[in-house]
């Protein structure tokens, strides 16, 4: 694993390149975490994923969104579209450091919507992972915890801020992100959603070519059983993805 700060002097992002184990690995994986404490919880899965992506000899990067982990800015700058232009410059980033033509994007919760809204502007994404992905953004936002902080229009989640602009962009999360990808793409869930259901006949009504992979497993991106950090490693979801990123 490579630490790395890319980006420009006034949007600098931290970054974590897995090397392939094969040298000449041709393909390429970006990352993107889910929101909030859904990122802490699945940072430990992300790191085991890049680790099984390198292993089979594809290049990996995953990345904080600017405002948010190691990243340069503060979550009161940061917006729905600043982070999803953080995954087009992480794309192009990869493509630098490994002198790629193609890169695959894989997205857990609301980071399968920043894959999504990327995949569908930047040619070089060929491949799209939507890993339990947010189907109802509206909804998701109702599930949060908010509690107002002294500053105004704040909210914390968590121990995370919600400022308003991150919480109208959250609901505005849909199912419409999904439905406009050309390119192949895996919805993987880890327990049975009706929502997903839909999202994936939808899809397949649309004709887009889109597999789906029902695999129970931990949640990566919530605690369990009061054990945070050490629950929530769905082995066998890392193992699927890792297949069908991997395959020619």
């Amino acid at each position: 694993m490579n630490p790395i700060f890319f980006g420009s002097a006034d949007h600098q992002l931290f970054g974590v390149y897995h090397a392939p184990a094969r040298a000449r690995g041709r393909k390429g994986v970006v990352l993107c975490y889910p929101w909030g404490q859904e990122y802490l919880r699945a940072h430990r899965a992300f790191r085991f994923l890049g680790e099984s992506l390198a292993g089979a000899g594809v290049h990996v990067l995953r990345f904080d969104y600017w405002g948010t982990g190691d990243s340069g800015g503060d979550v009161s700058e940061a917006d729905l579209p600043t982070w999803a232009s953080d995954v087009e410059l992480t794309v192009h980033e990869l493509m630098d450091i490994a002198d790629l033509r193609r890169v695959a994007l894989c997205g857990l919760r609301m980071g399968a919507h920043w894959a999504a809204r990327c995949a569908v502007e930047h040619p070089a994404v060929d491949r799209v992972v939507l890993w339990d992905p947010v189907v109802d953004g509206v909804s998701y936002v109702r599930s949060l915890d908010q509690t107002p902080v002294s500053r105004e229009g704040l909210h914390e989640v968590d121990g995370f801020t919600l400022t308003a602009a991150v919480r109208d962009g959250l609901a505005s999360a849909s199912a419409d992100d999904f439905t406009r990808l050309d390119m192949p793409s895996m919805v993987l869930s880890t327990s049975e959603h009706a929502a997903t259901d839909d999202l994936v006949s939808n899809m397949r009504a649309l004709d887009l070519p889109v597999t789906f992979r029902m695999v129970p497993a931990s949640p990566a991106w919530k605690e369990e059983n009061g054990d945070f950090g050490t629950s929530g490693m769905p082995v066998s979801a890392l193992q699927e993805i890792t297949q069908w990123l991997s395959e020619t």
